[in-house]
């Protein structure tokens, strides 16, 4: 099956701040008749007027929404596709080491086997990035080995569809609280002018009344954390090549309906993905601004949650793919089984063309 990767080359913990709210009463309008409410006025000049109280209800479930609906096609054609694949499927066929080795992505060499699976559970530029990461001869970096041996089957795994599936689990139940803490951190950062700019009662208190909203929105459609306190020991701990550095890092933890976005599959032409439309994995999940990447000096590399309706779906594209027979052969690695990728001649057949869109 034809694979598309087109790719364009390329925490801190928040400190929670709080207002002081001073209500002005109103004196009664009459003895007889029956009185106003009264005016509500921050001490800074904010009236409860300058306050939405539906929008962040209202774009929360609108774009559960638009997940929903992404959700509900990709998983009704991957049940489609697995009863099928089930039906025609002849058991004493099917090799169960390249199953496993799709879903952990801990076998099987990389050129033809995990990088085209790649689209499956990642987008176009983590996909390119990973397979620079993940190259065991160093053909695209030059000679050497963007990592060393003994972290290409963490990096493997952190890509694979069933890293997707056992982090899509987490979630629903971490994002609320990561919108807490972003609503936090929005708060702290209102108040106390970051930038040198004066504080903003009224975007601190709207805010405040988006809480409950941001959480729910978390739960349904995920959550973004920002982990830009851990960039310099990423820079430190050797996982980039040389010269590369992180400006700024953060995860997405999807929500209960969050499709994920990859790459996908498609027919080779300008249709419509025919598997992946939806997916993601721990990498995929991973948000990057990359500094000293050649050709292009930075490369961002934008977060994308998945959550566990659109990871099952995921996992289903790749059972059926497994049983109808259109997996990518899997030839052992011919290196240490811990190593979990081959070592193989990466530019064979390789089109740099391709990779970087020019191929005509």
């Amino acid at each position: 099956m034809h694979q598309s990767l087109r790719p364009y080359v390329t925490a801190g913990i928040a400190v929670l701040g709080a207002g002081m709210v001073a209500v002005t009463p109103v004196a009664a309008a009459s003895a007889v008749d029956i009185q106003p409410m009264p005016e509500v006025a921050l001490t800074a000049g904010v009236g409860l007027g300058d306050i939405d109280f539906t929008q962040a209800w209202t774009d929360a479930f609108d774009t559960a929404k638009d997940n929903f609906t992404a959700v509900q096609a990709a998983a009704s054609d991957a049940s489609s596709a697995l009863t099928d694949a089930l039906k025609a499927a002849d058991f004493s066929t099917l090799d169960f080491n390249q199953l496993s080795a799709a879903l952990t992505f801990l076998a099987g060499d990389q050129k033809t086997f995990l990088n085209t699976l790649a689209p499956q559970t990642m987008d176009d530029l983590h996909a390119v990035v990973y397979m620079v990461l993940t190259d065991p001869a160093g053909q695209l970096t030059g000679g050497e080995p963007a990592l060393p041996e003994d972290l290409l089957p963490l990096v493997n795994f952190a890509a694979s569809p069933l890293s997707g599936q056992l982090f899509a689990a987490l979630g629903p139940s971490i994002s609320p609280m990561v919108a807490l803490i972003n609503s936090f951190e929005a708060i702290s950062a209102n108040l106390s002018g970051a930038d040198g700019a004066s504080p903003d009662v009224t975007a601190a208190l709207q805010e405040m009344v988006n809480i409950p909203a941001n959480m729910v929105n978390g739960m349904l459609n995920g959550a973004t954390f920002n982990l830009d306190a851990l960039a310099p020991a990423l820079e430190g701990a050797g996982l980039l090549p040389e010269g590369m550095g992180v400006d700024g890092i953060s995860l997405a933890f999807g929500g209960l309906l969050s499709p994920g976005s990859v790459a996908g599959v498609t027919d080779g032409g300008a249709g419509e993905s025919l598997i992946g439309s939806v997916g993601g994995s721990i990498f995929n999940a991973l948000g990057l601004n990359l500094t000293g990447v050649p050709l292009l000096d930075t490369l961002d590399l934008e977060p994308n949650g998945i959550g566990p309706l659109g990871a099952f779906a995921m996992m289903q594209n790749v059972l059926a793919q497994w049983l109808s027979g259109e997996l990518p052969a899997l030839e052992p690695a011919e290196v240490d089984p811990g190593a979990g990728v081959a070592d193989v001649d990466w530019l064979s057949g390789f089109d740099l063309g391709d990779l970087f869109g020019l191929s005509a």
